[in-house]
Protein backbone atom coordinates (compact mmCIF):
# COMPACT_ATOMS: atom_id res chain seq x y z
CA UNK A 1 0.00 0.00 0.00
CA UNK A 2 3.09 2.50 0.93
CA UNK A 3 4.79 1.68 -2.56
CA UNK A 4 5.40 4.30 -4.50
CA UNK A 5 6.14 4.61 -8.31
CA UNK A 6 8.02 7.40 -10.01
CA UNK A 7 6.58 8.44 -13.48
CA UNK A 8 9.18 9.19 -16.17
CA UNK A 9 7.16 11.57 -17.77
CA UNK A 10 5.97 14.72 -16.30
CA UNK A 11 2.32 15.00 -17.97
CA UNK A 12 1.76 11.20 -17.46
CA UNK A 13 -1.29 9.55 -15.83
CA UNK A 14 -0.98 5.42 -15.61
CA UNK A 15 -4.39 3.87 -14.65
CA UNK A 16 -4.27 0.22 -14.24
CA UNK A 17 -7.45 -1.12 -14.88
CA UNK A 18 -8.26 -5.12 -14.43
CA UNK A 19 -4.78 -5.78 -15.89
CA UNK A 20 -4.90 -2.97 -18.80
CA UNK A 21 -2.44 0.07 -18.90
CA UNK A 22 -4.13 3.53 -20.18
CA UNK A 23 -2.19 6.05 -20.66
CA UNK A 24 -3.84 9.75 -19.86
CA UNK A 25 -2.46 12.96 -19.77
CA UNK A 26 -2.84 15.00 -16.70
CA UNK A 27 -5.82 17.56 -18.20
CA UNK A 28 -7.99 13.69 -17.96
CA UNK A 29 -8.38 13.40 -13.96
CA UNK A 30 -9.58 9.92 -12.44
CA UNK A 31 -13.44 10.91 -11.80
CA UNK A 32 -12.64 11.27 -7.58
CA UNK A 33 -10.37 14.11 -7.72
CA UNK A 34 -12.61 17.12 -7.12
CA UNK A 35 -10.02 19.66 -7.15
CA UNK A 36 -6.13 19.96 -7.09
CA UNK A 37 -4.58 23.15 -5.58
CA UNK A 38 -2.77 25.04 -6.89
CA UNK A 39 -4.06 24.75 -9.96
CA UNK A 40 -2.41 22.53 -12.73
CA UNK A 41 -0.08 25.32 -14.29
CA UNK A 42 -0.50 28.21 -11.90
CA UNK A 43 2.31 30.33 -10.69
CA UNK A 44 2.52 32.11 -7.85
CA UNK A 45 2.74 31.75 -3.45
CA UNK A 46 2.52 28.69 -2.53
CA UNK A 47 1.55 28.06 1.17
CA UNK A 48 -0.45 24.77 0.75
CA UNK A 49 -0.48 21.38 -1.64
CA UNK A 50 -3.81 19.82 -1.39
CA UNK A 51 -6.46 17.13 -3.01
CA UNK A 52 -10.40 17.22 -2.63
CA UNK A 53 -11.47 13.69 -3.38
CA UNK A 54 -15.49 12.87 -3.53
CA UNK A 55 -15.27 8.72 -3.90
CA UNK A 56 -18.92 8.41 -4.52
CA UNK A 57 -17.55 9.11 -8.07
CA UNK A 58 -15.28 6.22 -8.23
CA UNK A 59 -16.14 2.61 -7.97
CA UNK A 60 -14.59 0.66 -5.04
CA UNK A 61 -12.27 3.59 -4.46
CA UNK A 62 -10.40 3.09 -0.82
CA UNK A 63 -9.86 6.18 0.74
CA UNK A 64 -7.07 4.64 3.33
CA UNK A 65 -4.76 4.00 0.63
CA UNK A 66 -4.75 8.15 -0.48
CA UNK A 67 -1.06 9.53 -1.32
CA UNK A 68 0.49 12.63 -1.92
CA UNK A 69 4.13 13.02 -3.70
CA UNK A 70 5.67 16.87 -3.73
CA UNK A 71 8.80 16.87 -6.34
CA UNK A 72 8.75 12.76 -6.21
CA UNK A 73 8.33 12.64 -2.14
CA UNK A 74 5.72 11.18 -0.34
CA UNK A 75 4.53 13.73 1.99
CA UNK A 76 1.45 11.68 2.76
CA UNK A 77 2.73 11.37 6.34
CA UNK A 78 3.70 15.14 6.84
CA UNK A 79 -0.13 16.02 5.48
CA UNK A 80 -3.62 16.70 7.11
CA UNK A 81 -6.51 14.68 6.18
CA UNK A 82 -9.78 14.85 6.68
CA UNK A 83 -13.24 13.60 5.06
CA UNK A 84 -16.75 13.06 5.70
CA UNK A 85 -17.81 11.34 8.80
CA UNK A 86 -19.61 8.43 7.28
CA UNK A 87 -17.74 5.15 6.80
CA UNK A 88 -15.83 4.71 4.78
CA UNK A 89 -15.67 8.23 4.29
CA UNK A 90 -17.33 9.66 0.70
CA UNK A 91 -14.96 12.51 0.43
CA UNK A 92 -11.61 13.55 1.79
CA UNK A 93 -9.36 15.83 1.51
CA UNK A 94 -5.55 15.83 1.86
CA UNK A 95 -3.63 19.16 2.75
CA UNK A 96 0.53 19.68 3.08
CA UNK A 97 1.56 23.04 4.28
CA UNK A 98 4.51 23.47 1.81
CA UNK A 99 7.03 25.92 3.76
CA UNK A 100 9.47 27.62 2.20
CA UNK A 101 9.06 26.01 -0.98
CA UNK A 102 12.03 26.90 -3.73
CA UNK A 103 11.11 29.09 -6.57
CA UNK A 104 10.77 27.49 -9.72
CA UNK A 105 8.65 24.83 -10.87
CA UNK A 106 7.13 21.96 -9.07
CA UNK A 107 4.99 18.84 -9.50
CA UNK A 108 2.86 16.95 -7.74
CA UNK A 109 1.17 13.74 -7.50
CA UNK A 110 -1.77 12.15 -5.59
CA UNK A 111 -2.60 8.44 -6.52
CA UNK A 112 -5.12 6.09 -4.55
CA UNK A 113 -6.54 2.34 -5.19
CA UNK A 114 -9.31 2.19 -7.39
CA UNK A 115 -10.91 -1.41 -7.15
CA UNK A 116 -9.23 -4.94 -7.25
CA UNK A 117 -5.91 -3.46 -6.42
CA UNK A 118 -5.56 -1.11 -9.48
CA UNK A 119 -3.89 2.37 -8.84
CA UNK A 120 -5.48 5.73 -10.15
CA UNK A 121 -2.76 8.55 -9.97
CA UNK A 122 -3.00 12.13 -11.21
CA UNK A 123 -0.04 14.22 -11.75
CA UNK A 124 -0.01 18.23 -12.04
CA UNK A 125 2.58 21.02 -12.03
CA UNK A 126 2.90 24.66 -10.62
CA UNK A 127 5.14 27.18 -10.54
CA UNK A 128 6.22 28.88 -7.49
CA UNK A 129 7.43 32.71 -7.47
CA UNK A 130 8.48 34.16 -4.08
CA UNK A 131 6.98 37.14 -3.40
CA UNK A 132 9.02 40.22 -3.69
CA UNK A 133 10.08 43.20 -1.07
CA UNK A 134 8.12 46.25 -1.66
Amino acid sequence: MGETRSIATAWILWILLAGCTELVTASERPSAIVRVSPPEGSAGVVEVVSVELDFTRATQADPSSVRLQLDGIDVTEQSSVGGSRDWPPSSLEIAYVAKDMPSGPHRAEVSFESGQGARARYEWSFRVERKTSE
